[in-house]
């Protein structure tokens, strides 16, 4: 004989087990062995009934290949049934696809270690759990379309080829359960060759965690409510946990996806784009009053945009601590209070998002309070000018700059270092490069200061000749050149330049007959003196200005 006609008697006999077989246990030999849907009802049975029951071991021999049928190239195909107890499939290893649709389970199913060489799908379902951790699934695993599941759904380390499909699924309990869930999804340590699919109406009121999963595609919570349960204090935890988990697509939380309790996102690394737009995080602003966060990316990777606009509510405590993305695209109602932006780093603004440097600013001061005094993190503010430079914002980097530079003197962090004496003088010297220059940022009003300084010395000098307060030096008077007020306060005013105007002409030291009075003497005097000294200050500054020395992040670069 062959293995064919062998295998035959020995399914056979394994079969007479079960015998005398239920009404729809028939339906569904029948269907197996014909290639069919095995259609037990139309409907999700509302309770068990001779017409709609099967067992759970029947259903488990018929999976594991017991009649040789899904060798044939059969799949396991139940609409409409009622199975009562364990469908147990532990370490099985089954030929084909198993597929149930309006079915309910009295028993939680179990797929633990099995190989499964199709898929596995559990649609419109009622079950009180599903325990595969550890399988192998070589197509999609579903449990989609109105499945709902009691209690928890453990998806630890398991395998799958294609597609995880949980969209329309509703994991949470209708009455109270003395035990408390703290999980409704354990999928950590998974790896899923496609997509995840959390959207489409997806609920759970426990944690849904992909702490170190592998995602080859990308992963689409659209429209999904998640809820992290409450403790015994009153603090609602972690809604979503994707933990140092990998996504070679794109993550999309955004059009209705809704989270009440934490938005785990710390070390996960994204090649595409996480999109947040138009979600609702903290539903029922609990983080104000907890403590909580939000949104939490510390050290993620997101490769391409990191969108955070048109939410519902500002993302209360997001942290972005040590966070790397693409681009940023956000908007001015985006961000909440408590936000840590120490370490997050960014190419560009993403079209749409705000770039004028007073918007910016209140970004800033979003972040935790301490950040902003006495724990004071530069990064944030360094990072932005750069981005806005390298954008081509030259404005709006240089404004920010100078709001950094105010906001280090009013918390008290300029030389904060040196002694009394010398943080006094370097507050001074830091106060008039402000007024002066724009702290090294604005040299333009440099020259403009020295524009004005020489216009109204010019004036008093032309009022101080025609008051006689003005006489040769170092030669005879008749042999003296005329004086030119305005050459000679630019003379005065710029170093080196000699104009042959300050070297020929001074206010009068002593009175002589016909001179001006001593108030005219007294105020050429001061302001020849104003005019060589400010010259000099103004100068350095420009230079040192034009030169970028004041520039705290190319010194800091240059330091660093």
């Amino acid at each position: 004989m062959n293995s064919s006609q062998d295998d035959a008697p020995a399914g056979a006999a394994a079969l007479q087990r079960f015998y005398p077989l239920r009404r729809a246990e028939e339906i569904v030999l029948l269907a197996l062995r014909e290639g069919d849907v095995a259609r037990v009802g139309l409907r999700r049975p509302l309770v068990p009934s001779i017409a709609t029951s099967l067992r759970g071991a029947f259903v488990s021999f018929l999976a594991r290949g017991g009649t040789g049928d899904l060798e044939a190239g059969r799949s396991l195909q139940i609409m409409g049934a009622w199975i009562e107890g364990r469908v147990d499939l532990h370490d099985a290893t089954v030929a084909e696809s198993i597929w149930f649709y309006r079915c309910v389970f009295d028993a939680t199913p179990r797929l633990d270690g099995a190989r499964v060489h199709g898929s596995a799908t559990f649609s419109d379902c009622l079950m009180p759990g599903l325990r595969a951790e550890d399988s192998k699934v070589a197509d999609d695993f579903a449990l989609n379309s109105g499945t709902t599941v009691r209690n928890e759904v453990r998806l630890a380390r398991a395998l799958i080829g294609r597609h995880l499909d949980l969209s329309r699924a509703r994991l949470r309990s209708a009455e109270r359960s003395p035990v408390t869930w703290r999980r409704r999804v354990t999928a950590d340590a998974a790896r899923i060759g496609g997509n995840v699919m959390l959207g489409g109406g997806f609920e759970a009121d426990g944690e849904v965690s992909f702490a170190g999963a592998r995602i080859g595609g990308s992963l689409r919570a659209d429209g999904a409510r998640l809820s992290g349960q409450l403790d015994a204090s009153g603090v609602r935890g972690v809604a979503l946990t994707l933990e140092r988990s990998y996504v070679a697509g794109s993550v999309a939380l955004d059009a209705g996806f809704a989270a009440a309790g934490t938005v785990d996102l710390t070390g996960m690394q994204i090649d595409g784009d996480l999109r947040c737009s138009g979600a609702d995080f903290d539903v029922y602003g609990e983080a104000a009053f907890s403590g909580a966060r939000a949104l939490l990316l510390d050290r993620a990777r997101v490769g391409g945009t990191l969108a955070v606009a048109n939410l519902n509510n500002p993302l209360a405590g997001a942290s972005l601590l040590g966070t790397r993305a693409g681009s940023l695209l956000d908007d001015a109602s985006s961000w909440g209070d408590r936000l840590v932006l120490d370490g997050f780093r960014f190419r560009q603004f993403a079209p749409g998002a705000p770039t004028t440097a007073a918007t910016r600013l209140q970004w800033l001061a979003l972040q935790e309070p301490s950040h902003l005094d006495l724990d004071f993190r530069p990064g944030p503010w360094r990072e932005l000018i750069a981005v806005l430079r390298r954008m081509g914002h030259h404005e709006s980097a240089r404004e920010v700059a100078v709001a950094r530079e105010r906001h280090l003197s009013r918390i008290g962090r300029v030389a904060g270092g040196a002694s009394a004496a010398e943080r006094g003088l370097s507050r001074l010297a830091h106060g008039l490069l402000g007024a002066l220059a724009g702290y090294g940022y604005r040299p333009a009003r440099v020259v403009g200061a020295m524009a004005a300084v020489w216009l109204g010395c010019g004036a008093l000098y032309v009022a101080a000749t025609q008051a006689g307060a003005l006489s040769p030096a170092g030669i005879a008077a008749q042999v003296a050149p005329p004086v030119r007020p305005f050459v000679l306060s630019l003379d005065l005013l710029l170093p080196i330049v000699d104009l042959q105007q300050e070297s020929r002409w001074a206010p009068l030291i002593h009175s002589q007959a016909g001179a001006a009075t001593p108030i005219w003497q007294l105020a050429t005097r001061a302001a020849a003196w104003f005019e060589v000294v400010f010259g000099w200050i103004a100068s350095l500054v420009l230079i040192g200005a034009l030169a970028g020395l004041f520039d705290r992040d190319q010194r800091e670069r240059r330091t660093g």
